[in-house]
């Protein structure tokens, strides 16, 4: 019978397992066969560790595209702005809420 500590039974708990039931009986499977009797986290496979885009809310998903996108065209708001669709102004709003820029719609 495998037992979990909290730290590790935490974490399973906030995985969203992305191939659902497959997946966590594979992850129990495998946990079983090669694992301890009780489960820590450090037995546990790092992709679930790090929880890795699980909570990516769209307003967070939002927000580092946004980022990329203005550090990829080098801080330039008019070129961002127009590769991302978005009217300077909304731009330079995004950018204030993100810590990017504290200076002042013109």
């Amino acid at each position: 019978m495998l037992k979990f500590t909290q730290e590790a039974l935490e974490c399973l708990l906030n995985y969203g397992f992305k191939g659902n039931v497959r997946e966590l009986e594979n992850l129990f499977i495998q946990l079983h066969v090669f694992g301890e009797q009780v489960i820590e986290l450090s037995h546990l496979p790092m992709r679930i560790i790090k929880n890795e885009g699980l909570n990516l809310t769209l307003e967070k998903a939002t927000e580092e595209h946004i980022k990329k996108v203005f550090q990829i065209n080098k801080n330039n708001i008019l070129i961002t702005s127009k590769v991302l669709g978005i009217a300077r102004a909304t731009l330079q709003k995004k950018l204030r809420e993100y810590g990017l820029r504290e200076d002042k719609i013109v």
